[in-house]
């Protein structure tokens, strides 16, 4: 869709007198009316009708623009009286007077001071002022939207993370740092979230507060599955597009992995938050040479910089921005016995440097040790509660419907699925996943299905041991193997891998055939589905139920890759 023809014509009719009128005023110097005034107003018309102008001369309006669309053209129309009586006023202080000498003498005086009276300037303020009235709401409205465009509609997240990630580091010091990617999981994490799923946080008043707030810290935190990563998300793709806007705006993040040793530890977060902000400054800034001469230091002697200096760098890097949004997701699936005090320590060092460019949010499970350690104000504890993320999981589920290929079989029971599965659910959209699992490989038949619905689990516990005990009797020493393996790797394992572990030829469908909605490919590594799984896996309460025998100890991988099954 386009603007008319008609409506580029007034705007253009309104410049071109506009810019008349001001050339007028302003190349006249005898005059003793001070018209300062009218010109400032001519002058702001002028910027006004220009902007409308050129945001509408070719630009394509889109279908959901139409009412943007309708609402300027009704604007612009609305103000083609008082262009055009403009413009007649502008054609009086340019008509050609009288031939004859007497005529001539009275026509040019009265020309030359007709544009002075000061009931003339009177008559042009007031056209102008409705003038301006009018197009400057229209214009307000446009730009508004495209504003809006640039905050709702960034589709390609990949391409705003490699812009974050573009090399303005020298390659030595890039590969001394080693800094785990953070990327991957946020556009993993990006990738599986369901359109309008979660605005009720980014769009809420505490984390609107936090991204102007002044050493601002929110925690954010719930049960496990309840869609803590997918909003830690949503909160960096937020202060990303702040980011793509204002070059003065940092942002770092960082996602805690419970299957991948090299991103649980204080050492592995600051080192790819130094990364990430060094490659969003100038190549120039004081945090590179703090580090080359890290490097020179450390080559030899101790060749990974300490957690001190570090966070000296991080320091300096954060005082070259005017706002500094850090986010850390998954705080609970760094090790409580091996790594999370000194990384909660670290943390709280962070918070006490009181620096009002910093705005940190972390995001975890609420468990009392970390509770004690972050010690939030009311205003910065976020718990996440079922009845906030009711409709994201119902969104959520009919996404999920819509897209599996093998739930189209039910889609005569997709209401009833919808109904069900969201009174159930409870705010965990893991359950609910693994409820949509198992669905697909329900007969299409209404007995079998409400039999399922009428039978689903109460809890993530028991939806898992379900699941578990549903595995083929001839399949469960493999699927013992995959889980034992997938659970106690201190990073995840390509299929190679994993396949010279069992000493088994299977490929990657084999195994997800094995395990089914337990394990999970990406990029060529397997992992288990959900931390909540090697939790359970873990647990005292699987070694108490009928899936006992999957129970997975603490041994190290490399000792389980040997022992005999």
């Amino acid at each position: 869709m386009e603007i008319t023809g008609a409506v580029v014509g007034v705007l253009s009719l309104g410049i071109q007198t506009t810019q008349c009128l001001v050339h007028y005023y302003t190349s006249v110097k005898d005059s003793k009316i001070d018209t300062t005034r009218t010109v400032k107003k001519l002058n702001y018309l002028f910027s006004i009708l220009q902007g409308l102008h050129n945001n509408i001369r070719n630009r394509k309006f889109r279908p959901n623009e139409q009412q943007i669309l309708q609402a300027i053209e009704s604007a612009v129309r609305e103000c083609e009286g008082y262009i055009h009586e403009l413009h007649d006023e502008a054609k009086k202080f340019s008509e050609s007077p009288p031939t004859n000498t007497a005529s001539f003498a009275r026509t040019a005086f009265r020309r030359l001071a007709y544009p002075f009276r000061e009931s003339t300037l009177l008559k042009l303020a007031g056209v102008i002022d409705k003038l301006c009235s009018h197009l400057s709401l229209a214009l307000h409205t446009l730009q508004l939207q495209d504003l809006t465009c640039v905050e709702k509609n960034i589709r390609d997240n990949i391409k705003i993370t490699d812009s974050l990630l573009a090399s303005r580091m020298s390659a030595d010091i890039r590969e001394w740092l080693k800094a785990p990617d953070a990327s991957v999981q946020y556009n993993e994490t990006i990738k599986k979230r369901y359109p309008n799923t979660g605005n009720w946080f980014v769009d809420g008043p505490e984390f609107s507060n936090w991204l102007v707030k002044p050493n601002s810290f929110l925690w954010l935190n719930g049960f496990p599955g309840c869609g803590k990563s997918v909003l830690s998300s949503n909160a960096i793709q937020r202060t990303l597009t702040l980011r793509h806007s204002n070059s003065a705006v940092g942002v770092g993040y960082f996602y805690f992995t419970f299957n991948d040793a090299s991103k649980q530890n204080t050492s592995s977060i600051l080192r790819s938050l130094i990364l990430q902000f060094i490659n969003q400054l100038k190549s120039d800034n004081p945090a590179l040479g703090q580090l080359s001469r890290l490097r020179n230091v450390n080559t030899y002697a101790n060749p990974t910089p300490s957690d001190p200096a570090l966070l000296s760098v991080l320091r300096t890097l954060i005082r070259q921005f005017d706002n500094v949004y850090i986010i850390l997701d998954g705080l609970d699936e760094s090790p409580r016995k091996s790594y999370r005090g000194h990384l909660l320590d670290t943390i709280q060092e962070i918070r006490d440097w009181s620096d009002s460019r910093l705005h940190l949010l972390v995001a975890s499970r609420d468990e009392p040790g970390i509770r004690d350690y972050l010690h939030p104000a009311n205003h910065e504890d976020i718990k996440i509660k079922s009845h906030f993320v009711n409709s994201d999981i119902e969104a959520f589920i009919t996404g999920y419907l819509r897209s599996s290929r093998r739930l189209q079989r039910l889609s005569q029971f997709h209401p009833l699925i919808q109904e069900v599965l969201t009174s159930k659910a409870e705010g965990s959209f893991r359950w609910v996943e693994c409820q949509l699992n198992a669905l697909e490989s329900c007969p299409a038949n209404k007995t079998r299905v409400d039999s399922l619905l009428a039978s689903l689990p109460h809890s993530l516990s028991q939806t898992y041991e379900c699941m578990l005990l549903d595995i083929d009797e001839d399949l469960v020493k493999d699927a013992r193997k995959v889980l034992t393996l997938l659970c106690t790797a201190p990073q995840p394992l390509t299929i190679s891998e994993l396949t010279k572990a069992l000493r088994v030829n299977l490929g990657a469908e084999d195994i997800l055939r094995i395990c089914p909605g337990l394990v999970v490919i990406n990029q060529n590594t397997m992992r288990l589905a959900h931390s909540s799984l090697r939790q359970y896996l873990q647990s005292e309460q699987i070694s108490q139920s009928r899936a006992s025998r999957f129970h997975v100890g603490r041994l190290p991988a490399q000792r389980i890759a040997t022992r005999s099954w």
